[in-house]
């Protein structure tokens, strides 16, 4: 026999009754839209920012030397990150977030070095390898979390044994040709 609970939340004009299970939707929901601010502000920042951010990034010293405010950018990145991370961890665990702030920018970084084209490619890989998997797993008695994160892995690893396949560049501890 099943328990449901109610939690009643009350505001001004009136008393609203949900289960658990529909506080927890709710949440996550609330949690998700909360993170999807952070990366549209996080896209902004590369928008507007990105030349300063680049430049930062790449070489602080020469970034100073041109007048760029370093450590204001340094800080602005870390508090975007740690935002990220932190609404994140709440929504889906540390390994998942791990999973998706590394492994899609790992896998588009082996396409393209420049911020923007990398930025919207890693962004939309992390979207695809977070949606794909949690259709697949439905119904069935495997965790979303630990498809998503096998998804996005077996996506690198394809990218990185079809680039070594194709010759373009030698496996690890291998000599040059």
């Amino acid at each position: 026999m099943r328990h449901h609970y109610q939690i009643t939340i009350t505001d001004c004009h009136q008393a609203r009754h949900y289960t658990l299970t529909q506080l927890m939707r709710r949440l996550a929901v609330a949690l998700g839209m909360i993170a999807a601010l952070i990366f549209f502000i996080g896209l902004l920042a590369i928008g507007l920012l990105g030349r300063m951010l680049l430049s930062t990034t790449v070489d602080p010293e020469f970034a100073r030397s041109r007048g760029l405010p370093v450590d204001l950018i340094d800080t602005l990145v870390l508090v975007l990150v740690a935002l990220a991370v932190v609404v994140l961890v709440r929504v889906t665990g540390l390994l998942l977030v791990l999973a998706l702030l590394t492994l899609p920018a790992a896998t588009v970084g082996r396409f393209t070095s420049r911020l923007w084209p990398m930025s919207l490619a890693a962004a939309g890989l992390a979207a695809l390898t977070a949606t794909v998997p949690r259709m697949a797993v439905y119904g069935t008695s495997l965790t979303p979390e630990a498809a998503i994160v096998l998804a996005s892995a077996a996506v690198y690893l394809l990218v990185v044994l079809g680039g070594r396949l194709a010759g373009g560049e030698p496996a690890a501890g291998a000599s040059p040709r």
